[in-house]
């Protein structure tokens, strides 16, 4: 992925713009065209730490700052406020939104969604719930229930 965001951010600005348009991501926060490969780039830390078995929940794992146009891009989609990439609801938004541009259905998106709740559910219950309160932020159900309503 690392590969795949460095060829993206490479492209000239005339076929960045068609992958923009391709996808549907005309932004006006997004001037250079650099959201797709913004999104692959945070995507790729996400990838990596479930390829090697590294903690998710609490984001830690991103190896640094989303950009603003990132973090523009969840707000113009979803209404997301403040977001900062140091949860893993904002990581799984964003999923969601690639998969949306992409041509998935909002029902499966939902089911993604969907899937995501259960597994954190079952986690959730199986630690002490002062561990589970540091590891998930408080609010998880509810993002990803707005999440859910915004696809």
């Amino acid at each position: 992925m690392g590969e795949l965001d460095f060829i993206v951010q490479s492209l000239k600005l005339d076929y960045r713009r068609e992958i923009s348009d391709e996808l549907g991501m005309n932004y006006s926060f997004d001037t250079n065209l650099m959201v797709v490969s913004d999104a692959i780039n945070m995507l790729r830390y996400l990838r990596n730490a479930c390829a090697h078995n590294d903690v998710v929940y609490d984001s830690r794992f991103a190896g640094r700052d989303a950009s603003s146009e990132i973090k523009n891009l969840l707000v113009h989609e979803l209404g997301i406020a403040a977001p900062t990439f140091k949860r893993i609801t904002d990581f799984v938004a964003l999923i969601a939104i690639l998969l949306r541009k992409l041509g998935s259905s909002k029902t499966e998106v939902r089911s993604f969604l969907n899937r995501f709740m259960r597994i954190s559910e079952a986690f959730e219950s199986s630690i002490p719930p002062r561990i589970a309160t540091i590891v998930l932020p408080g609010s998880w159900k509810s993002e990803i229930q707005s999440i859910s309503s915004g696809i």
